[in-house]
């Protein structure tokens, strides 16, 4: 039977299933979905032996040459661009395995264009925060559906611990929280997870070396298609930011407010209760409109 005529179980899909001699030569067996791949049929991949090495990109080349020191029984992944029959590139993860007698190669070919894209795409995005957060006061994170974190690098400027170690502990960070403040965290991290799009919240934490500081943090969810209907794929991204300064200077305002108002009630209590008498006609008068003066600031 002709291997270009096999039936191809993955018609229609963007995967292609190969076989031919060791080290790779022509294809003795290539099935349809070739086609859709790179454009080329099954038939000419077995007709041309170099119609790979042909396709292939030259900075590819010699990476494709690994699989001349494949070993019997053994197998590797190659990813590498082809050159498709339209003149576009098209990337490619190739999965081959080498027969345990060494005299075969098979292999499964995946179109990873998009996956590809992906990447630099995220490449870009990260080098773009990298420059950007050498500079920010505030902490940019993101955590992808598959939960890789991402942090800018006033993480370790704030909490005074390295990035690295937040990414291989997510939930150490959480551990950070002052214990008072814990619980309401935890419910704004449940209401994003389950139900809001976005929050909002303050919050103290205590660094390893016991200082507390004040934390503001606001974060969004979004929703992308996910291949697993078990675990839909959701971005999580915000900013938190370092707010001890503002949070101790509004303490501080608000304490002189309150010791002002307990100086001004004492303070018109005792004229209120002073005899006139000893203050005689004129200083009496005086007084009263000065306590009526600051009363009415009080009230306004």
């Amino acid at each position: 039977m002709d291997p270009a005529a096999e039936a191809d179980p993955l018609d229609g899909l963007p995967v292609a299933i190969w076989s031919g001699p060791f080290p790779r030569g022509a294809a003795t067996s290539m099935t349809a979905g070739i086609l859709q791949l790179v454009g080329y049929g099954s038939d000419e991949w077995i007709e041309h032996p170099d119609l790979w090495g042909a396709l292939a990109r030259p900075k590819d080349r010699e990476r494709m040459r690994a699989v001349e020191d494949l070993e019997p029984g053994g197998s590797l992944t190659l990813e590498y661009r082809l050159t498709h029959r339209d003149g576009h590139g098209v990337w490619i993860r190739d999965l081959i395995g080498r027969s345990v007698d060494g005299r075969e190669l098979r292999g499964v070919m995946l179109g990873i264009d998009e996956e590809m894209s992906a990447r630099r795409q995220a490449r870009r995005l990260q080098q773009h925060l990298a420059r950007v957060s050498e500079v920010a006061e505030e902490v940019f994170f993101t955590r992808d559906p598959g939960g890789a974190l991402f942090l800018t690098e006033a993480y370790e400027r704030i909490v005074g611990r390295p990035r690295a170690q937040a990414l291989d502990d997510v939930e150490g960070i959480l551990r950070l929280v002052h214990p008072s403040d814990e619980a309401h965290v935890l419910a704004a991290v449940e209401r994003l997870r389950t139900s809001e799009e976005s929050v909002s919240t303050s919050f103290r934490i205590v660094r390893d070396d016991g200082e507390v500081r004040w934390i503001h943090a606001r974060a969004s969810r979004s929703e992308v298609e996910s291949r697993d209907e078990h675990q839909p794929g959701s971005w999580i991204q915000g900013l938190a930011r370092d707010v001890t300064r503002e949070r101790l200077e509004q303490e501080a305002h608000q304490q002189a407010q309150r010791a002002g108002s307990r100086a001004r009630g004492s303070a018109i209590s005792r004229a209120k209760n002073a005899p006139k008498r000893a203050l005689g006609p004129y200083r009496w008068e005086f007084l009263r409109g000065w306590v009526a003066s600051v009363t009415s600031l009080h009230h306004f």
